[in-house]
């Protein structure tokens, strides 16, 4: 499971959350990583992460795929609360206030084409910036087929072995040389198109997002998350 998947999920689904305005959406994961972050509630991490689970399923966002994600705020939270030496209530409520934040940045990842969010960033931050972040989740994907397809290639003619330590260590060094070549090459060809299309820096046009009446879904679920933080 990698970021490709999260792409996919994001560009591919049809659900009312998929179609909601980003700016919106970028509101309710904001409010909801606020009111984790300050809630000294013993109930409210447990009902926002539910919230989230429920969104995810009723959006037809498959958990399945979503869930390998948690494994990592899984852990360096637990290790986090036991160099503490929180009793067990105490820090099992923090790795849910953890994974709570991390659904909430999952789900707007998983619903929200990547470009919809830096479209969001180059509102705040100078445009050769979010060009750059622009061209580096390109690069990213470019880079991850080429190693995908070479360490595919040496595996099956045999380039490595399970007790030959050099040799795997020797055809490693060759992979990560040709792939860093290859990707040097593939993201330069990339910029001459872009160039060969008129770019220049900060000119990266997104499509304007349409009024839809699923724009006020993130709303009410802004609402009903604030709501949910004075009543617990």
């Amino acid at each position: 499971m990698g970021l490709e998947v999260i792409d996919y999920l994001a560009t591919t689904g049809k659900s009312p959350i998929h179609t909601a305005n980003t700016s919106y959406k970028v509101l309710f994961t904001i409010i909801n990583i606020t009111l984790l972050i300050i809630t000294k509630s013993p109930y409210f991490p447990y009902l926002i992460l539910l919230l989230l689970l429920i969104i995810m399923l009723i959006n037809r966002v498959p958990l399945f795929k979503i869930i390998p994600f948690l494994f990592y705020p899984i852990f360096f939270s637990g290790l986090f609360v036991l160099g503490l030496g929180h009793n067990f209530q105490t820090a099992f409520w923090v790795i849910i206030k953890t994974v709570a934040i991390a659904t909430s940045m999952l789900l707007l990842v998983a619903t929200t084409p990547i470009y919809n969010l830096f479209s969001i960033l180059s509102k705040f931050l100078p445009k050769f910036i979010t060009d750059s972040l622009f061209f580096t989740y390109r690069s990213f994907f470019i880079f991850h087929k080429l190693i995908s397809n070479l360490l595919l290639t040496i595996k099956l003619k045999g380039g490595t072995g399970r007790f030959s330590v050099f040799k795997n260590l020797k055809n490693a060094g060759g992979a990560i040389a040709i792939t860093f070549i290859k990707a040097l090459d593939a993201a330069e060809r990339m910029k001459e198109v872009f160039y060969i299309r008129g770019y220049q820096i900060g000119n990266i046009k997104l499509e304007k997002e349409k009024k839809t009446i699923w724009n006020l879904y993130p709303v009410f679920l802004s609402i009903f998350s604030i709501a949910l933080y004075f009543l617990v």
